[in-house]
């Protein structure tokens, strides 16, 4: 009777955990990296280690990459599965913006401005404009009449054209991100400074405090900023008022590259191998692709919700297919 009385009390002890959800010390558990989707490419077709700058898709399997150790751009028509080396002559390029297949702009060393009306066969040189860091086009726009913006150290920025305008921002920062979502509406980052520029002058806005790298705006509105140990910048009224987001990339890794699809969905790379994910505008993000890589991730380009490009140094480019 006592031992039956026992195996009562256990079987009603063991219920009772199960129910309260104690079984388990959930503080113990470590979550699984989400990793799913992401690939390593390794782009054999292209010589040596190159640090990639860039990247710049038209389509999910059309794209170029960008690189400042080699006067080179690479493109693949197959979504990286090869890749064709190109030719810029002058010297190594940090960026690249395509209007379609055949027509885009190229730039870095020596401030050297370049465009192709080839889909890269050929990269004309159009104008030096000192120092060149990133290059913007409005989306839409049509290569029989481009208007397009260029930024550099020391304040450069610049309208591109059928040829290029220094725009003379008055600013001395070292500009390192730039985007344009329409004509004459630009916006710069560098340093610690975001500045606005309408067609006519430059206004610095009032920003979360930090050194930005990076900027990107899906419209004349709405738009982030990343930079820094994670520094991430949000704003919906065109940079009236910027908010800082919430990292919960525990290590603090600096952001250079920042990518949105639209209102909602995107990404932001960095040191380190970071790369983080949104899919409601920044109001929570998460750490993807963890233990992919551990090299400096510079550009991120996503042209469906299915399909994204990361790059960075080292030859390192990781793809997103889902």
């Amino acid at each position: 009777m006592k031992k039956a009385l026992i195996s009562l009390l256990l079987f009603a002890a063991s219920v009772l955990l199960l129910l309260t959800g104690c079984s388990t010390d959930n503080s113990t558990i470590t979550p699984t990296p989400q990793t799913s989707g992401w690939q390593v490419i390794d782009p054999a077709t292209i010589p040596g280690t190159p640090d990639f700058s860039d990247v710049f898709f038209v389509n999910d399997t059309t794209g170029w990459i960008t690189t400042t150790t080699t006067s080179n751009i690479f493109k693949t028509v197959n979504g990286t599965a090869s890749f064709s080396t190109q030719v810029t002559l002058l010297g190594g390029t940090t960026a690249i913006h395509m209007l379609d297949a055949s027509n885009g702009y190229s730039g870095g060393d020596g401030g050297w401005v370049y465009n192709t009306p080839d889909g890269g066969l050929n990269w004309n040189f159009l104008a030096s404009m000192g120092s060149l860091s990133d290059i913007s086009f409005p989306a839409g726009t049509l290569p029989s009449n481009p208007v397009g913006y260029a930024c550099g150290n020391n304040g450069q920025v610049w309208e591109i054209t059928s040829s290029l305008t220094n725009l003379n921002s008055g600013s001395a920062s070292n500009f390192s991100g730039i985007s344009a979502p329409s004509v004459n509406n630009v916006w710069v980052c560098g340093g610690n400074r975001i500045y606005y520029y309408n067609g006519t002058n430059f206004t610095s806005q009032i920003a979360p405090g930090g050194t930005f790298n990076y900027i990107h705006f899906i419209n004349n509105q709405e738009g982030w900023v990343v930079g820094n140990v994670g520094l991430i910048g949000h704003t919906t009224d065109g940079g009236t008022s910027w908010i800082t987001q919430t990292n919960p990339d525990t290590q603090n890794r600096s952001l250079y590259g920042v990518f949105f699809l639209n209102s909602n969905e995107g990404w932001a790379v960095g040191v380190i191998g970071v790369i983080l994910h949104t899919i409601d505008g920044g109001t929570t993000w998460a750490v993807e692709g963890a233990g992919l890589t551990t090299a400096f991730l510079r550009g991120v380009q996503f042209t469906s919700t299915t399909t994204g490009y990361v790059v960075g140094n080292g030859k390192t480019l990781l793809k997103f297919e889902n």
